[in-house]
Parts: C-alpha cells; structure tokens; sequence
C-alpha cells in the first residue's frame, strides 16, 4: 500500500496549523471488517472566509497563503496549492463544512465546500448561513475512501509518520 494517504492527511493537517489552529483533530466511522466509510480532519483554525474562496480554492498549484505569508515564516508549512486536492489519493469526495470570523460584520459565517476527485475543478457550494458554533474552524470529511482501512490510520508506521512530520512543530 502506498504511502500517499499519509502525506495527504498530513497536508489537511498542515492546513489547520496553517490557519491558527490550535487543535486538530483525525476521526473516522468504521466497521467490523476494518472498513472505513468516512473519515475527518477538524482543526479551529481562522476557516475559509467565502469572499477569498477564489483564491483560497482557484487552480491546482497556487495558493493565496504565497502571497499571505513571508517565504520566511517557520509557521507556514501549506503554500503550494497541493493540500486541498491531496485527498483524490485516498478518497472520491472531500467536504469542507467551514466556519469563519466575518471581518465587516464580526459575526460567525459558515457553508460548504465539496469537490469531487474526477472533476477537481469544480465546486459545489452551499449558502453562507450564521453559525451556531462559538468559534471558528474547518471540518473536512472525506467520503468513498479506497486502498484504506482503520488500521492504516491507527498503524504504528502512520503514528511515527505523524511524529516525524509534527513532532518539531508541536514541540
């Protein structure tokens, strides 16, 4: 089994952190028979603010955390434009339920965000709504998984893959 599904949990990790995120979170349903039908990433990072969405969302290979952040910044791990389509390693459909900080009205936004892995250029987008959630943060769930099972994400290889890869951060 390939070893793609770590890296791109680690990218919607990388993500959260990228967004302030002081928790992140790895979920996932599964049954008897090690299968897994969905699997998740929330963090309470800053969310996706729905008037940036084209920038944040635009082409494979760009990403506004480029022009957002200095090259410098040891914070900044994710501007590539790579992370939000990494999922097609593992998973047919990826959802973004988001919740941000309106910067005009200071209240708490949120929508949904779902791309498929065969037309990764098109969005789908529900209407904002006002949040009843305190804080902010994204949830991405990743639905019609392949190659994974519940152990590929409670291995010990995947553990030690998430300790090298966050270990120097966290610390």
């Amino acid at each position: 089994m390939t070893a793609d599904y770590m890296q791109a949990i680690a990218e919607f990790i990388w993500n959260g952190f990228d967004a302030g995120a002081t928790s992140v979170h790895i979920d996932f349903d599964t049954n008897e028979l090690d299968y897994i039908s969905s699997l998740s990433v929330t963090d309470n990072g800053e969310g996706i603010n729905r008037s940036t969405i084209d920038e944040s969302f635009g082409s494979f290979m760009d990403s506004m955390k480029r022009v957002d952040f200095q090259k410098t910044s040891s914070r900044l791990k994710g501007n590539k434009g790579k992370g939000r389509f990494s999922f097609v390693a593992f998973s047919g459909l990826a959802r973004w339920k988001t919740c941000y900080r309106d910067p005009e009205s200071g209240q708490a936004l949120e929508y949904s965000i779902a791309v498929k892995s065969s037309s990764k250029d098109k969005f789908e987008f529900d209407d904002i709504s006002i949040s009843k959630e305190p804080g902010t943060g994204t949830k991405v769930s990743f639905y019609e998984l392949f190659d994974v099972t519940a152990y590929s994400f409670s291995s010990p290889g995947f553990i030690n893959f998430l300790g090298q890869e966050f270990g120097w951060f966290l610390f």
